[in-house]
């Protein structure tokens, strides 16, 4: 049980909410130069590493009190400091007490001390948290991001002097900017979708299920221009009756109703909306068999709505060999 938790926290502990992620001006420009040699397992060669990695991403919807996340535990006076933060928080009942602060020290500043909220600690449970992992080298921190296309002060905001956030002040728009990666504009793709655009090729070229999955329906994040993306329900349903289509049984009638369903989206596959359509399926029946069986993870998650959407991401991760896929999103 201990080797699987290692093994998930090594392989999904990037778990980071999307702000991480969503300062670059226009776009992200993550994988754009792929080298095209092609090594002997048809995969191009390039910076990717070996082995297999995932990244899982965890959106924060609603809001993220980030002063109280990462709280800053020293007197220095060159920056903002515990004082300070107290000062502007206490009145309101806000400030956590600094001995309840579990400790980290940023060695890129000066080895000065900051302070994560509590509830990164030990839970109930056996689950340690994730702050050890800071000092296990194993987790680290973005901080100060927002959807900004420049970096702009009160006064320049007012005066017009920089340009702004699409529909700035729109809460809507600015969660679809953290999706899409970019502020300037409204976009139809996300930049997951577009680093599943870029890669699927080159570490998945025989991959059995789509290199990105969202384990919380259709989202903006997930789509791209050249991949579709795998939308699975969370661990409340195991994995060989995600994708399994209803009403097909193993009875005479339901074969006849699934010979005559696989006849109808034969038609008019020269229509390009029949045929995207019928593609789609096509995959889903593929992923569909391919996840038939599986093996049960043995780590502990609560059964909460994050818990179980974390549990199916740790069931796609323990398959991964058999899916043929080398590298995988999730969200």
């Amino acid at each position: 049980m201990k080797e699987s938790r290692r093994k998930f926290i090594k392989t999904a502990g990037c778990a980071l909410g999307m702000t991480a992620f969503a300062t670059q001006v226009h776009h992200f420009g993550l994988m754009t130069a792929l080298a095209q040699k092609v090594d002997g397992n048809g995969r191009q060669k390039g910076s990717l590493g070996t082995g297999y990695k995932a990244l899982v991403c965890v959106f924060l919807g609603g809001g993220n009190d980030g002063n109280n996340m990462i709280v800053p535990n020293h007197n220095s006076p060159t920056i903002s400091n515990y004082s300070v933060y107290a000062a502007a928080r206490a009145p309101q009942g806000l400030a956590i007490a600094q001995n309840q602060l579990l400790p980290i020290s940023v060695p890129r500043m000066g080895g000065l001390s900051y302070g994560l909220n509590p509830a990164f600690g030990p839970v109930t449970g056996g689950n340690n948290g994730i702050h050890e992992l800071w000092a296990q080298g194993r987790l680290a921190f973005a901080t100060n991001v927002g959807t900004l296309v420049s970096p702009m002060t009160k006064a320049q905001y007012q005066n017009n002097s920089v340009s702004k956030p699409y529909q700035l002040f729109s809460h809507l728009d600015q969660v679809y900017q953290f999706h899409a990666g970019r502020s300037d504009t409204f976009s139809f793709t996300g930049w997951g979708g577009r680093v599943s655009d870029e890669m699927t090729l080159a570490s998945n070229p025989n991959g059995l299920v789509p290199m990105i999955t969202s384990i919380n329906g259709s989202q903006l994040y997930t789509s791209g221009q050249s991949t579709q993306p795998l939308a699975i329900a969370d661990a409340g349903t195991p994995l060989n009756e995600v994708l399994n289509p209803i009403g097909f049984g193993d009875d005479q009638i339901s074969q006849a109703r699934l010979q005559a369903f696989n006849q109808l989206r034969a038609v008019d596959r020269d229509n390009n909306y029949v045929d995207a359509a019928s593609a789609i399926t096509d995959s889903a029946i593929a992923a569909n068999s391919a996840l038939a069986s599986y093996q049960e993870v043995t780590v502990p998650f609560p059964n909460t709505s994050i818990g179980r959407q974390l549990r199916q991401v740790a069931r796609l991760i323990k398959k991964q060999a058999d899916l043929n896929v080398d590298r995988q999103i999730f969200t």
